[in-house]
């Protein structure tokens, strides 16, 4: 791994790997901060949201939607008990346009009260599903519950947590946990891997480096 390593001067870690049998690239990051993390309940769902559907600070919604489409770009956001993990998949002629519109979304994502309102819609329901034949993933959410009954993985945001949260809550958590030395890289594709290094460099050399959080 060291081979494929760089490591900014702020912490930022990134692995950058040629691979050129097809003209795509993919982008990601994986941040050590999840659902147990937050200080307030619904705040990691409702940040996983903004990452996905708002953008960048400065760029509309709509705008965000458009730039993917027009690069017929792939955004993935992934929320686990303690990671996070945000994929970008672009064509190569895209890449300048799509690691600017990386690097904002990772280092100043546009966080609104629309994206607590939609992570709320998937909040626990006043009262449990019923089973029935067929409904294994019903079964594997109540599995989950048991196994973890008692335990922080356990926990899901309810209804009135998410009622409680506002966007400070929200863009405090990514503040903390979205800081350099708390997030890792990774570029593979048909790139340049000298060339890749140097817009890494550029694109988050200036991110200012913070206490990386327990």
């Amino acid at each position: 791994p060291a081979d494929y390593q760089l490591t900014l001067e702020n912490g930022l870690t990134a692995y950058v790997a040629e691979s050129n049998q097809v003209p795509l690239v993919t982008m990601s990051a994986f941040i050590r901060a999840g659902k147990v993390n937050d200080e307030n309940q619904g705040a990691a769902e409702a940040l996983r949201d903004a990452l996905r559907n708002s953008g960048p600070s400065g760029m509309g919604s709509d705008e965000f939607s458009a730039s993917l489409e027009q690069m017929t770009a792939s955004l993935t956001v992934n929320v686990g008990d303690e990671w996070t993990e945000v994929s970008l998949n672009v064509p190569t002629e895209d890449l300048d346009q799509a690691l600017s519109l990386f690097g904002g979304i990772l280092r100043n994502p546009s966080i609104s009260d629309a994206n607590i309102e939609r992570a709320a819609r998937g909040a626990a329901p006043e009262s449990e599903p019923a089973l029935y034949e067929g409904s294994m993933s019903v079964a594997v959410e109540r599995f989950h519950e048991i196994l973890y009954d008692g335990h922080p993985y356990g926990e899901v945001p309810t209804s009135d947590d998410y009622d409680d949260l506002d966007v400070d809550d929200v863009a405090d958590f990514r503040a903390r946990y979205f800081v350099p030395g708390n997030v890792t890289l990774a570029v593979a594709g048909a790139i340049d891997v000298d060339d890749i290094n140097n817009r890494i460099d550029a694109s988050f050399g200036d991110w200012s480096a913070a206490d990386v959080p327990e």
